[in-house]
């Protein structure tokens, strides 16, 4: 069970993009990129970041995200 989320996250598409960009970096790459591709990889990351959230709170308990947001909210205050 570890390995197969381990996996799972590792294989998830930002942890992949920023892998990408390491490897860039580390071979000296002068990697370019249009800038509408840019823009859709951005918007694209965003959403998948944004739809991992929303499967994660949808399954968990309504009570304890609500707790976590007022913890959060007395804490930033």
């Amino acid at each position: 069970m570890i390995l197969e989320t381990a996996a799972a996250n590792l294989l998830s598409a930002p942890v992949l993009a920023f892998v990408l960009g390491l490897v860039a970096v580390a071979v000296r790459s002068d990697l370019r990129l249009p800038e509408a591709l840019t823009t859709s990889i951005s918007i694209y990351l965003l959403l998948a970041i944004g739809v991992k959230g929303g499967v994660a709170l949808r399954s968990a308990p309504g009570r304890s995200v609500a707790q976590r947001r007022v913890t959060y909210r007395d804490r930033c205050s």
